[in-house]
């Protein structure tokens, strides 16, 4: 059985995999608010990790994106303005 832990914001996530889903979210946050992201050395280190779990779970970054997504649909309930500037497919999501 997985081991699986839940979160401040009440998100599941697999063991191993919240770094993976605090990239993703980082990634989307970063996008939206026009915020540099860039790679650090420290990335790499964690590719060897996400491999060994994507080769044990092929469905396991499916399940990291959808968590991710999660988590930015709650960090967002956080910044009203951030509704104001969402296309209409995101206000609806949000």
């Amino acid at each position: 059985m997985k081991q699986v832990r839940k979160n401040g914001a009440g998100i599941h996530i697999s063991a191993g995999l919240s770094g993976y889903v605090a990239s993703l979210c980082q990634a989307t946050l970063c996008a939206e608010y026009g915020l540099p992201n860039e790679l650090h050395d420290s990335h790499a280190s964690y590719i060897h990790h996400w491999l060994k779990i994507l080769r044990g779970d092929k469905t396991a970054i499916l399940h990291a994106a959808a968590k991710a997504e999660q988590a930015v649909k709650w960090l967002r309930q956080f910044d009203p303005a951030l509704g104001s500037t969402l296309p209409d497919e995101l206000k609806e999501a949000a």
